[in-house]
């Protein structure tokens, strides 16, 4: 319904391609004579009014601005230096297993839970006896046996060195209402690494496993250090426009050693306030806000667990029914209700709506304790 009633605004930005010291790199509008450029956009569910940041409301206003860009002087007003630790992230749950799965590994929840049910029965290890590879993979707890996580310091300080090993073991803590009746899924034996046993893995085998693998290992080992740095520019012409950059470098590598964290910010010159920046060019780009993004299957297991609706064993099962039974079409990757699904839960919301409220099961869970 939100998609339906959506109304686009629209709205322009500017971005600014420098160069410093051979370098290129690109900064971002943010607003002139230090007062922030925004737009209009809205109100939120409590009513608070909603704004679109370094943005400008439509082209005769930017074509103005673009203008006295192209001859304005540009420098750095401000340098803004500052060390950032990134920390490592608990072992999976089920929800966080399939969200990663799909975004990482391109795998629906289905086969997800297909290929982990598999590592959990076993699998025959070259010559060995059939090996369960993972814990068990319905769990909503991110908690880990104390021998567990015994065996992956061992293996961090063995392998990697003590300077990536905390002084003592990483806790985290688990939802309020999780629970708790599994641990998170680990790998079963840490040395058992994703490439020691790679011969006895299929392709999907060994990529789910890899995840699973690093996602523990990790989970027990030091933060990454980033230096950030933050980038003011000035463009002086009949006034001051304001745009911004920033960079990070990373120091130490810490946790991302073994777990790809994805990409980081660019990487920016060596810059200093006062010193003054070639222009370019200047790219001004009409934009329109976006209606609320459909589901997919990730982004839908993610909601599921936040809301409390079903529960690890059923997310599988839930994004199944909704296919089997045609009230939801997958249209490039995204869940689109259909004609027989709309009717369906216009007429069961109506009739039950005690059942059909998204707390139910969570609502159920509580009273059941």
């Amino acid at each position: 319904q939100e998609i339906n009633d959506f109304k686009p605004v629209e709205y322009w930005t500017i971005d600014a391609k420098l160069k410093a010291k051979q370098q290129e790199f690109v900064a971002k509008f943010t607003g002139i004579d230090g007062v922030p450029a925004r737009v209009a956009n809205g109100v939120d569910e409590e009513g608070k009014e909603q704004f679109l940041a370094g943005a400008l409301e439509n082209g005769e206003r930017t074509g103005e601005v673009v203008a006295q860009l192209e001859k304005a002087a540009w420098s750095v007003a401000n340098v803004d230096r500052k060390e950032r630790r990134r920390n490592p992230v608990a072992p999976y749950t089920t929800s966080k297993l399939q969200q990663d799965a799909s975004s990482r590994l391109g795998f629906n929840v289905r086969r997800t839970m297909g290929v982990a049910q598999r590592l959990y029965e076993g699998v025959q290890i070259g010559k060995d006896e059939t090996v369960g590879l993972i814990t068990y993979m319905r769990t909503d707890s991110i908690r880990v046996a104390p021998d567990a996580i015994v065996e992956a310091r061992d293996y961090v300080k063995k392998n990697l060195g003590a300077k990536y090993l905390p002084e003592n073991p990483v806790e985290y803590k688990g939802k309020k209402d999780a629970q708790d009746a599994h641990e998170a899924i680990r790998p079963t034996i840490v040395d058992h690494t994703p490439d020691s046993i790679r011969a006895s893995l299929s392709d999907e085998q060994y990529k789910l496993y890899k995840m699973i693998w690093q996602r523990f290992v990790s989970s027990q080992m030091v933060p990454a250090v980033f230096d950030q740095t933050t980038v003011d520019i000035a463009a002086k012409a009949d006034r001051t426009y304001d745009f911004r950059v920033t960079g990070s470098i990373l120091k130490f590598d810490g946790f991302l050693k073994v777990w790809d964290g994805g990409s980081e910010d660019s990487i920016l010159p060596e810059l200093s306030a006062a010193q003054s920046l070639q222009k370019i060019s200047v790219d001004p780009e009409q934009k329109f806000t976006q209606p609320p993004p459909r589901f997919n299957e990730a982004s839908l297991v993610k909601v599921l667990e936040e809301r409390g609706i079903g529960r690890p064993s059923t997310y599988a099962s839930i994004i199944n029914t909704i296919q089997d039974r045609d009230y939801v079409k997958k249209i490039q990757a995204k869940f689109v209700p259909t004609e027989i699904g709309t009717v369906v839960t216009k007429l069961l919301v109506k009739n039950f709506p005690y059942i059909f409220d998204t707390a139910y099961t969570a609502t159920l869970e509580s009273e059941l304790d």
